[in-house]
C-alpha cells in the first residue's frame, strides 16, 4: 500500500487532525489506551544556520485522557531537519507549556469540591535523525519514586511531583529500519523512511 510520507508537516498535520487516527497513534506510542483527546495543533518556522535555512516545525499539544481516568498534556514535536539537536529550543518550549495557564485544570478535591491541578506533561519527540549509539527506535524515559535509603521503588503518584517533573518518549526514525517488535514499532512503519517509493521521498510503500 502506498501512502503520503508523514515526515512532511502537512501530511502529519492532516493525519493527526483525525481524532480516531490520533488516538490510535498515541495509544500505540504511549503503550496505554487513549480514550479521549483534545488537540491544539501549532506551527512554527525558524531560520537556522549561517545560510538562513528555514525549518518548519510542527508542534501538537493534546490533552489526553487514559482508560484509568488519568489526564496529561502530551506534546508532540516532529523535527525532520538535521538541525534537530536544539536543546535550548526544546527547553524553552517545555517551559512555555509549564507556564501556560491553559494547562491548569479543575479536578475533584476532598469533600466533593473542586481544586486546581497542573496537567502532567509528556513530550514526544519524533526525530528525522538518530543520535544514540544504541540503535533503539523508541526510547521511553520513565521516572520512578525511590526511597534512597532502601532503594525501594514507591508505587504512589502525587500531584506535586507529577506537575514539576516529566517522563519523555524519543522516536528515532532512522532506527526503525523495518523493526516491528512492538505495537508501537508496527504502527510507526508509516514513518519508516526505508520504505520510500519515489525519488522525491514523498511516497512510502508499506504493508497493508
Amino acid at each position: 500500500m502506498r501512502i503520503a510520507n508523514p515526515i512532511y508537516d502537512v501530511v502529519f498535520r492532516y493525519m493527526m487532525e483525525d481524532n480516531k487516527v490520533a488516538r490510535i497513534v498515541l495509544s500505540a506510542i504511549l503503550g496505554k489506551e487513549v480514550t479521549q483527546l483534545d488537540f491544539r495543533p501549532t506551527k512554527k518556522a525558524a531560520k537556522l544556520g549561517e545560510k538562513g535555512i528555514t525549518v518548519t516545525r510542527m508542534d501538537f499539544n493534546a490533552r489526553v485522557k487514559q482508560a484509568d481516568g488519568s489526564e496529561k498534556l502530551v506534546i508532540i514535536e516532529l523535527q525532520k531537519s538535521k538541525y534537530f539537536f536544539q536543546i535550548l529550543r526544546f527547553r524553552r518550549y517545555l517551559g512555555r507549556q509549564y507556564a501556560n495557564p491553559e494547562n491548569i485544570v479543575a479536578s475533584n478535591g476532598g469533600g466533593g469540591g473542586k481544586k486546581k491541578k497542573a496537567l502532567p506533561i509528556l513530550p514526544i519527540y519524533i526525530l528525522g535523525e538518530a543520535f544514540t549509539q544504541h540503535k533503539v527506535p523508541v526510547i521511553h524515559v520513565d521516572r520512578d519514586y525511590v526511597d534512597p535509603a532502601t532503594k525501594e521503588v514507591l508505587d504512589e503518584r502525587h500531584d506535586f511531583i507529577e506537575a514539576l517533573t516529566h517522563d519523555a518518549i524519543v522516536i528515532q526514525l532512522p532506527y526503525l529500519a523495518h523493526r516491528r517488535r512492538t505495537e508501537a514499532e508496527q504502527l510507526l512503519e508509516i514513518f519508516d523512511q526505508k520504505n520510500i517509493a519515489d525519488s522525491a521521498g514523498h511516497i512510502l510503500e508499506i504493508s497493508d
